[in-house]
């Protein structure tokens, strides 16, 4: 799926319900959500869909990413739940090990659902840093860079982002787990 379709999708999704809000948007999709103690696991969520229930589960300790890894996770609600159907009820797991298309297209989704294109001009025109943006927008820089990138590949802006490098296509699916004890140099 390409963006513009994804930039529709989330559109027609948030017209609908009048918000862009992941956790409202949780309640109207009648989508549970349940969280997992972390310690153990570097997994930061995942999206499951079995019999006719909808399921999202995420980290208990994920602090300010939790916005950013509900929206997508939604996205890939919205945009892969037939991977569920063909699946099956034995593929509990299957959307935690998607190839990194379907994490690209979650990760775009969640972008357009939590950052609109005024706020982005906005922070170009002002320039604004991207990570104070990304604070106050209570959103994660990379999705602040994909948005970024969205909009300049779709001519809505011009702006030179060839020295922002492309997230990883996972960087919501885990995290590195580095002790606090360890020096980082």
């Amino acid at each position: 799926m390409n963006v513009e379709e994804i930039r529709k999708k989330v559109k027609r999704l948030k017209s609908k319900y009048k918000t862009n809000d992941p956790y409202q948007l949780l309640d109207y999709l009648n989508i549970r959500l349940h969280y997992f103690p972390s310690p153990t696991t570097s997994l930061l969520g995942m999206y499951t869909k079995v019999l006719n229930g909808r399921f999202i589960y995420i980290s208990s300790e994920l602090d300010y990413k939790e916005r950013s890894v509900i929206a997508h996770e939604l996205g890939h609600d919205q945009l892969h739940r037939f991977l569920m159907k063909k699946k099956g009820l034995g593929s509990f797991n299957c959307i935690s090990n998607m190839s990194n298309r379907y994490e690209d297209e979650a990760n775009h989704f969640a972008a357009e659902l939590l950052i609109s294109d005024a706020s982005i001009v906005d922070m170009v025109c002002c320039e604004i840093p991207l990570r104070s943006f990304a604070f106050e927008h209570n959103v994660l820089e990379e999705l602040v860079i994909i948005k970024l990138k969205n909009l300049v590949d779709l001519g809505i802006i011009d702006v030179d982002v060839n020295s922002l490098t492309k997230p990883q296509a996972n960087f919501l699916k885990y995290e590195e787990l580095v002790p606090e004890t360890w020096d980082v140099c």
